[in-house]
């Protein structure tokens, strides 16, 4: 009933996104039979209203002040390229319950909490912006030996440094390619894709087309696909695999549940808990109580049979955090599904 439910409640959260990106403000999913909530900037369209009236379960609708969530990336990218220098970065999360940008640096920045407040209210007018000073705990980017999923492997007999989560489908022609976590490419150009065991360890060489990483940049990467014929399908928890039916068009919402897979966790599953923050090498991440640990970097964050994400690492206070599947499109791809 719960997943059946939740997943309405996110296919509208997309809907209403898509149709009015200019005032719909996202969801909170009902957390343990609570109401959830839906907001938009200034009124609600009457259609809107009518979508919302059809969903299994209540809903609370706000209208005021309210930032669109389309507008909610953006306006954190322009807010960290201000207040950010190249020795002295800011970490940047937004609470939509409080609707404020918090903005984390480190005790030692020489710039004081007014200025760093009133640059950032420069580059997002009329937004709350909370300032704090904490030390930074680099986050653990979760690569070891032990992968599970297919692998990325240095040699064909090699121990595995990451794994993938999604084979994507380029937008304009169909191109597949195989995705994972940005830092796994760090340093590489040319590599070797492994399948699990249970699927007898064949492996191809693959190279490294594309990747991005750093505190600015969501953690991802794409490699070709050798010589192997792409599936739309992944494992999801040690050698049983699924198809993707569907890919997340924008962020799950908070207290929406998913699951990741990795070779040292497991299938682990949790709830979101933060839809936008950044992570000290990983910007605008989705963070989850779920279970992790080193050795689950580049996996698929999934919900059922829908994808939603690739695993970075931790957020830098000890969350497991990934790359929203949705960021592949400003690089002209998309996970490749069956519908």
């Amino acid at each position: 009933m719960r997943y059946g439910s939740q997943y309405d409640f996110q296919l509208a959260s997309w809907t209403l996104l898509e149709k009015y990106p200019e005032s719909y403000a996202g969801m909170r999913y009902r957390d343990k039979g609570e109401t959830a909530w839906m907001g938009f900037n200034d009124s609600i369209p009457d259609s809107a209203l009518a979508l919302i009236r059809t969903l299994p379960g209540d809903v609370t609708v706000e209208a005021g002040d309210l930032l669109p969530e389309a507008l909610i990336d953006p306006t954190l990218d322009k807010v960290r390229a201000a207040v950010s220098t190249e020795k002295h970065k800011a970490l940047l999360s937004f609470d939509s319950v409080s609707q404020t940008i918090a903005i984390q640096v480190q005790p030692n920045n020489p710039a004081p909490d007014d200025q760093l407040r009133s640059t950032a209210e420069r580059a997002a007018p009329n937004t709350s912006i909370r300032v704090e000073r904490v030390p930074f705990v680099e986050d653990d980017i979760e690569d070891s030996t032990l992968r599970g999923g297919a692998y990325m492997v240095n040699s064909p007999n090699g121990s595995p440094y990451c794994t993938n989560a999604f084979v994507m489908r380029k937008i304009s022609d169909g191109l597949k390619r195989i995705s994972t976590a940005g830092h796994c490419a760090d340093g590489k150009t040319t590599t070797y894709y492994r399948l699990h065991g249970s699927d007898g360890l064949d492996s191809t060489a693959v190279s490294y087309t594309f990747s991005r990483w750093s505190f600015a940049d969501p953690d991802i990467a794409l490699a070709s696909s050798g010589t192997f014929t792409p599936s739309a399908s992944f494992y999801f928890d040690g050698g049983n695999k699924r198809q993707a039916h569907t890919a997340a068009a924008g962020r799950p919402s908070l207290n929406t549940s998913v699951c990741h897979y990795g070779r040292t966790s497991g299938r682990a599953c949790g709830i979101v808990t933060e839809t936008n923050d950044d992570a000290p090498t990983a910007a605008n991440q989705v963070v989850s109580d779920a279970a992790h640990a080193p050795g689950d970097s580049g996996g698929p964050w999934y919900w059922g049979y829908h994808a939603y994400g690739v695993h970075h690492g931790t957020d830098g206070e000890g969350n497991a955090a990934f790359s929203p599947v949705h960021t592949f499109i400003d690089f002209g791809y998309k996970v490749w599904t069956t519908s």
